[in-house]
């Protein structure tokens, strides 16, 4: 009687096991399939909600600290991904808290430095996760719809940058949202005569984006496109081979 106990009991625990195993390869292959939607949803939220409260300080560290987590998130399959993600994301999230309490210049100065950086790294990392993707998920794509708006962002934050020393570097006075709006516009090619570089650095740094966000477009349907082709070639062979194995 005691071996049969024995023997339900081992037959529970292995069912158990198996169950908790199947539930973990599950919620790792969600996640492996939508590692950059958290991202993409906090950058949304980060250019709607950014000129709306541009004097908050506290709606940027929050956002800040959002960025960080879902980059965490983004690269937790990976334990180099994670140590590299967690030495840049630690000190920028904290000096953007800092900055929440503490008006000084220098910090601001610290903070939108580490914030191009940090933004920096994680395009990077996107850029790599779609150069090495097999094939054409949706993954893939919002991560290159993260790269451009981390573009964007990254740039934002170089412009920030040079107004915090040269104050006049543009045509009028630029606040964070104004900054965020030349940003894009010169990222996308769209081009206003509302606000006009004065300063040679704002000036190169616009040239620069412009650039840049033109050869992005072009690299990254390149990249998908090629990802794409390559998938349909492999699939394509592997009906071939079981279509002459029949």
């Amino acid at each position: 009687m005691k071996t049969l106990h024995a023997l339900l009991a081992c037959s529970r625990s292995s069912t158990d096991v198996s169950a908790l195993s199947a539930t973990g390869k599950y919620l790792n292959g969600v996640q492996m399939r939508i590692r950059f939607l958290f991202l993409f949803i906090v950058l949304v939220l980060w250019i709607i909600i950014n000129p709306l409260v541009s004097t908050s300080r506290a709606v940027e560290g929050l956002l800040s600290t959002l960025v960080l987590l879902s980059m965490v998130y983004s690269v937790s399959h990976t334990g180099r991904g994670m140590a590299v993600t967690l030495a840049l994301g630690i000190p920028y999230a904290i000096v953007g808290w800092l900055n929440v309490f503490f008006v000084d210049r220098a910090l601001q100065s610290l903070f939108t430095l580490l914030t191009a950086v940090f933004f920096g790294y994680l395009i990077y990392m996107a850029l790599r996760f779609i150069r090495t993707t097999s094939g054409v998920t949706a993954d893939s794509v919002l991560g290159a719809i993260c790269i451009y708006l981390l573009i964007g962002l990254a740039w934002t934050s170089l412009y920030r940058l040079v107004t915090l020393f040269q104050w006049n570097s543009f045509t009028r006075v630029m606040s964070y949202s104004n900054l965020l709006y030349y940003s894009f516009i010169t990222l996308t090619a769209v081009g206003d005569g509302k606000f006009k570089p004065i300063s040679s650095t704002a000036s190169t740094l616009t040239i620069l984006e412009a650039i840049t966000g033109v050869l992005y477009i072009a690299t990254i349907i390149a990249l998908i496109v090629g990802a794409y082709s390559s998938s349909l070639i492999i699939k394509r062979q592997g009906q071939a081979d079981e279509d002459g194995g029949d």
